[in-house]
């Protein structure tokens, strides 16, 4: 849901919105009241939300808001008995990820490896080290907002990488807020697939950014960074200006957002990063998957991100671990940006709604972002009654890759997405082998069928099929100039808009 979607879509609990406080400043009486006056009509609304589709699919769940009602419910509660024992200290939220990945090194088109660059990159100014700044760096890190240490990657030697002195570094930074079991289930997986991972911590440092003063949450971060393991830094909430007492929350997981963006662009130094949630558990080829897509976000102008998620991705939907695809609507929820799209983007970052201001036409600029059909994360946070059951109808069916792909040796799978020309091609070469049905007319094995969709049917297609139904900016998930591709058991089924 790719993350999901902060405003109206199914974050799939990534924006943990309701984890923050409502209200800056009141004392624990007055919190404790508005809190549960909040929750009840909170629960009202998800109970509207969640009313059950018709059979022609006429109603529509707004999935994102479902979620973050959810997280409100669960977290107030948790945030109320914290207000009330904790002599009313103020809490801070945000807990959100957000990843940018880049590099300095180009891409040879005409090798068939996916990495020539790895082996034949430039790295600054033809010096054979990897960033030299990184082993004499003279940057500092204030001393409020970090626990002082700085990052793995920046503290590391040479002669510790000399198995990847050319590699990129790519920075990954966990959003947090108060959720501490699930952040050390985040962590625990994240930090096994990386010592898994050829570069390991070297070239996959981990920098943890926590919104907020929960202690609890304090103390698990610190175990991690005494063992060296992660860099942790820290956020403070700020004040919610006048015009956006509407949305308090929002305002604070779009603020740390812009927090972490500056840190490991900035501070850290980094040039590209992955952003990831604390609720989510990452597949055994997370890190290589994106190391791999570096060179084609770089040398692809007309790509915005590349994204560990899909939206449509239940067991029931997709098959291949090594198929990878191109949409128009940014999906969030683990997701690697470059340095290049950062400068573009954060003078004129949201104060809230930061996920729907990438969709936006205008931020967008008709780029895509790169998925995999199988997702590289998936979420384990049951939260909330509907959320539980939003949760163990969609979110739990969503499959988590469990094949460990080298995608060094996926060259072929890698140049369908490389440009959208490629791709653009990809699906008319299937389109001109499909056959055209109706949604109830699929049948047989090793097929490739056709389905033409319109605003007018389309509720009640995504029923039938159990793809998400809602859209983004005038434009469906998954969706690349209208057209969608899904699995049905071995069967390939490309949906195209007609209207």
């Amino acid at each position: 849901m790719g993350n999901l979607d902060e405003k109206d879509t199914v974050n799939f609990g990534k924006e943990n919105l309701l984890s923050r406080p409502l209200e800056s400043a009141a004392d624990g009486t007055e919190k404790q009241s508005s809190l549960l006056s909040m929750q009840g009509e909170e629960e009202e609304d998800v109970e509207n939300i969640t009313k059950e589709l018709d059979d022609d699919g006429e109603d529509e769940i707004d999935f994102d808001k479902l979620e973050r009602l959810a997280h409100h419910q669960d977290d107030d509660k948790e945030n109320e008995q914290a207000n009330l024992s904790q002599n009313n200290d103020k809490g801070d939220n945000g807990d959100d990820n957000f990843h940018v990945s880049q590099n300095n090194d180009k891409r040879d088109n005409g090798d068939d490896k996916v990495h020539v660059s790895q082996n034949n990159k430039k790295v600054d100014n033809g010096d054979d080290k990897v960033h030299e700044s990184q082993n004499n760096d003279k940057r500092d890190i204030k001393k409020d907002d970090t626990s002082g240490k700085k990052p793995l990657s920046i503290m590391k030697e040479n002669k510790q990488v000399a198995h990847s002195v050319q590699e990129p570094i790519i920075g990954l930074v966990v959003f947090t807020f108060n959720r501490k079991d699930y952040l050390e289930q985040t962590l625990n997986r994240l930090l096994q697939v990386r010592d898994d991972t050829l570069g390991g911590k070297e070239q996959f440092p981990i920098v943890v950014s926590q919104d907020g003063n929960n202690i609890n949450v304090r103390q698990l971060l610190s175990t991690y960074e005494d063992q060296g393991q992660i860099n942790v830094i820290k956020h403070e909430q700020p004040h919610v200006p006048t015009e956006q007492k509407h949305a308090p929350g929002y305002y604070h997981i779009s603020q740390h957002y812009k927090f972490g963006l500056q840190k490991m662009f900035e501070e850290f130094n980094y040039d590209q990063i992955i952003l990831l949630e604390d609720d989510l558990s990452v597949a055994p080829d997370f890190f290589t998957y994106f190391k791999t897509l570096l060179p084609v976000l770089k040398n692809d102008s007309n790509l915005l991100c590349v994204s560990a998620w899909n939206d449509n991705g239940l067991e029931s939907l997709v098959n291949d671990p090594k198929a990878l695809r191109r949409t128009d609507v940014f999906p969030g929820l683990g997701w690697m940006m470059t340095r290049e799209i950062y400068n573009e983007l954060i003078p004129k970052w949201p104060e809230t709604y930061w996920d729907d201001f990438l969709r936006l036409p205008e931020n967008r600029k008709d780029r895509q972002c790169i998925y995999p059909e199988i997702n590289r994360v998936k979420t384990f946070g049951e939260v909330g009654t509907s959320s539980g059951q939003f949760f163990r109808t969609y979110l739990q069916k969503i499959k988590l890759n469990d094949v460990k792909v080298d995608w060094p040796q996926q060259q072929e799978r890698i140049d369908i997405v490389s440009t959208s020309k490629n791709y653009s091609n990809y699906l008319q070469t299937l389109l001109d082998e499909a056959e055209t049905v109706k949604a109830n007319s699929i049948a047989g094995e090793n097929k490739i069928f056709h389905i033409d969709y319109d605003n007018n049917n389309y509720n009640s297609l995504c029923k039938k099929l159990h793809i998400m139904c809602d859209e983004k900016a005038g434009l469906r998930r998954t969706s690349f100039n209208g057209k969608m591709i899904i699995k049905l058991g071995t069967n390939t089924i490309i949906l195209t808009k007609t209207d």
